[in-house]
């Protein structure tokens, strides 16, 4: 028995890809590329968080070393404030700056907070510390 018709079947199929091949691969290559086209959009987005979260941490950095030079009576010292800051390239309305004192250690210290918001109310930065009275005497006793 001859089976000459399959063997020139067989040759005609091994000479290239079938339509439904091609079109499998071009959909695969489609989602490939597609999924590397939402690499720069995203990776800006976070770059450009990273910076506001650099920026909200150092105005906080900064409030804080200011409240940490007050007299520890001072009317700075007490209460909820709001506070404006000075960042170069930054609008002065990007951020939403405020802090919080309230006093520990029966009056002895104050636990300061300083909180950051941006972009509404969707992103925040809070940094805190302790300020203590004695600390200011052991600075005074220093400086004599």
């Amino acid at each position: 028995m001859s089976f000459s018709f399959l063997k020139g079947r067989m040759r005609s199929r091994r000479g290239g890809f079938s339509l439904v091949e091609v079109l499998i691969a071009l959909i695969i290559l489609a989602v490939a590329l597609l999924s590397l086209a939402q690499v720069p959009p995203v990776t800006t987005r976070l770059m450009a968080s990273s910076i506001h979260h650099e920026d909200a941490s150092l105005i906080a950095q900064e409030q804080l070393e200011f409240l940490e030079g007050c007299p520890f009576d001072s009317g700075f010292l007490s209460g909820d404030h709001t506070f404006e800051y000075s960042l170069e390239g930054v609008s002065r309305d990007f951020f939403d700056c405020s802090y919080s004192v309230t006093e520990v250690f029966d009056g002895n210290g104050k636990a300061v907070t300083v909180k950051i918001t941006w972009d509404g109310t969707r992103h925040s930065l809070e940094i805190a510390r302790t300020l203590s009275r004695f600390a200011e005497e052991t600075v005074a006793d220093d400086a004599r």
